[in-house]
């Protein structure tokens, strides 16, 4: 289990998905709040020895379930939300890059103080932005062209 806030519907068919903003209270861009949340789902922090965490890839969402996530906050949000969803989740893709790169950064600049091998976690957490550089190149290619269209580039 991650230390993000969410909150999940529990009756079965209930979709909800509920986003509690975590980072010191303040607001943070929707796509980034989503990707922060996926990349953070492939880290078990329950364990009671050093590092007092799991990490395992493969707990990474899906398009699938990321599409869900989207489509929820979509339905919930206001003002709505009128980015089409395969677009959302390039950027969702893509802020999962960026989550990597600045959590690896704090775990550089922090104070060692803390109860977990930052060392161990930081060069994780570097491993992961690039190899999430690699496995998302062709969402984050079709994201700049589809921005580049936006501004009216060919």
């Amino acid at each position: 289990s991650s230390g993000i806030n969410a909150e999940y519907g529990e009756a079965e068919g209930d979709d909800r998905f509920i986003l509690i903003d975590y980072e010191y209270t303040g607001y943070n861009y929707t796509v980034f709040d989503i990707a922060n949340y996926c990349a953070e789902l492939q880290y078990d922090w329950s364990l009671p020895e050093p590092p007092h965490y799991t990490f395992d890839e493969e707990w990474l969402p899906n398009d699938e379930l990321m599409l869900k996530m989207i489509r929820v906050h979509k339905r919930v949000v206001t003002p709505p939300i009128t980015t089409p969803d395969h677009i959302m989740l390039n950027q969702v893709k893509f802020m999962i890059i960026g989550s990597e790169l600045y959590w690896a950064l704090w775990g550089i600049s922090i104070n060692t103080s803390f109860n977990v091998d930052l060392d161990t976690y930081t060069q994780n957490k570097m491993r992961c932005y690039y190899q999430k550089k690699r496995w998302f190149a062709g969402a984050i290619e079709e994201l700049l062209k589809t921005e580049s269209r936006a501004d009216g580039d060919t």
